[in-house]
C-alpha cells in the first residue's frame, strides 16, 4: 500500500529571519523576497498534488507568515487550507524579537541550556519545551489521522523539526539534526504500521537562502 506523504513546508522569509531574531508568536508578514520565495516554491512541488482528483489535505499555522505561504502554494492552486493552533511556533516569551547576542547579554548562559534542554526547560514568560512538545504531538496525530494520501503542512522551523523528530521516532535528540530554511520542503512518508522514512528535501537553491 502506498504511504501517506507528508510535505512539511516552512514559511518564506520575514524581517525576523533576515535579522536573526527569535520570532515565535510575533505575527510578522513575509518580506517581498519571502513572497517571491514561496511563489517559486509552489512551482517546485509535484504537479500531481494539484490534480483535480488528488486526495490532498492542507493545514497551516494561523500566523500570518504561514497563511501567506499557504495562500501562494495551495489556495491559488484550488486547495482548501484549514488552520491548527498547535502548529504555531514556540512562544519565546521575553526572548521574542531578540537576537542571540541580545539574549546572551540579558540572560547569560540560558541559550546554552536551551540548546541542550530537558522537557522542563522553558522561555521566561513563554512556554516550556514540554508544553511545546505536547502540542506538536497533538498536531502530528491529527495529520496522521487524515485519510488523504498527501498532506501539505505549512508551519515554522521549530514546529517542523518537532514533527520530523516525532514522525521518525527520534525524540528530542533529533531536534537539532535538521536545518529548516525558509521556504523549504521536507517530505516524510508514513506507512500503515506508522513506520516513517525521510524521503525528500527541497531546500532553497544556492544563493537564495536567508
Amino acid at each position: 500500500m502506498a504511504p501517506k506523504q507528508i510535505y512539511l513546508i516552512r514559511h518564506g522569509e520575514t524581517e525576523g529571519t533576515v535579522d536573526g531574531r527569535f520570532s515565535g508568536r510575533t505575527d510578522h508578514p513575509l518580506t517581498p523576497r519571502g513572497m517571491d520565495q514561496v511563489a517559486r516554491l509552489a512551482e517546485s512541488l509535484p504537479v500531481r498534488l494539484f490534480d483535480p482528483g488528488a486526495e490532498v489535505w492542507c493545514v497551516a499555522s494561523p500566523l500570518l507568515r504561514t497563511r501567506q505561504t499557504a495562500e501562494a502554494v495551495a489556495v491559488r492552486r484550488g486547495l482548501t487550507v484549514v488552520t491548527d493552533d498547535d502548529l504555531r511556533e514556540m512562544d519565546f516569551g521575553l526572548w521574542e524579537g531578540m537576537t542571540s547576542e541580545e539574549i546572551e547579554a540579558r540572560f547569560p548562559g540560558e541559550l546554552e541550556v536551551w540548546a541542550s534542554p530537558t522537557g522542563g526547560t522553558g522561555f521566561p514568560g513563554g512556554e516550556s519545551l514540554e508544553e511545546f512538545d505536547r502540542r506538536v504531538a497533538r498536531a502530528r496525530e491529527r495529520i496522521l489521522a487524515q485519510a488523504a494520501e498527501a498532506a501539505l503542512v505549512f508551519a515554522h522551523g521549530g514546529v517542523i523539526r518537532g514533527l520530523i523528530s516525532g514522525l521518525l521516532g527520534l525524540g528530542r535528540q533529533g531536534f537539532w539534526l535538521f536545518d529548516i530554511s525558509p521556504a523549504s520542503v521536507t517530505r516524510v512518508d508514513v506507512y500503515d504500521d506508522k513506520m516513517a522514512t525521510l524521503s525528500a528535501l527541497w531546500p532553497l537553491r544556492d544563493g537564495e537562502e536567508s
